[in-house]
């Protein structure tokens, strides 16, 4: 599988123009025996989270370029290669199965470094006259490990933040600090 990285949609659209007939209007689903996908814009979790009807749902923005993918290399092509990514958006059916992310574990007193002291002490502080805060901060403490791959970080994170306790671009940085290592620093 090879994975392109274009500057723009005209871009791509203009690399592919020797296998497009004149009155097509898209990329080719295939050339040849390769088969082409067109993923387009990449969208990621900022870390942000916007209150909805059915609940928060996460705030996206794009990775840079405009991606396609193809089932095998076209020489024509090659000059848009990237390295594949860890962790592939879309692969091709049947493709080899990527590896899951590998999501950070914070032990310890990893798991308070995150927070700044005085998000920490404005915590604990709460503990003492709000039992959800002190059910949340017991949890924590209790837990063998913290991940974001565990929905109830995300959870806790948002009840801080509508308690006042953590701000939500405290919570982007702490959210972005516990992604897997591949997707840290992507938008």
């Amino acid at each position: 599988m090879r994975f392109l990285k274009f500057d723009s949609k005209p871009i791509a659209r203009a690399a592919f123009a020797p296998w497009l007939s004149p009155q097509a209007v898209e990329i080719p689903s295939s050339i040849g025996t390769v088969a082409v996908d067109v993923v387009g814009v990449i969208q990621r979790p900022t870390g942000e989270m916007l209150d909805s009807p059915d609940g928060p749902v996460p705030v996206l923005a794009p990775v840079p370029g405009y991606h396609i993918n193809l089932s095998e290399r076209i020489p024509e092509l090659q000059q848009y290669e990237i390295e594949p990514p860890a962790i592939p958006d879309r692969v091709f059916a049947g493709s080899e199965n990527p590896a899951p992310p590998a999501w950070p574990r914070f032990f310890g007193n990893q798991k308070l470094d995150l927070f700044t002291q005085a998000e920490q002490l404005a915590v604990v502080t709460a503990t003492m006259t709000d039992p959800v805060v002190k059910l949340l901060y017991d949890r924590l403490l209790g837990s063998a490990y913290l991940t974001y791959e565990d929905a109830e970080t995300e959870q806790g994170l948002a009840m801080l933040v509508d308690k006042g306790l953590l701000t939500t671009g405290r919570k982007a940085e702490i959210v972005a600090a516990m992604q897997p290592l591949d997707r840290q620093g992507v938008a």
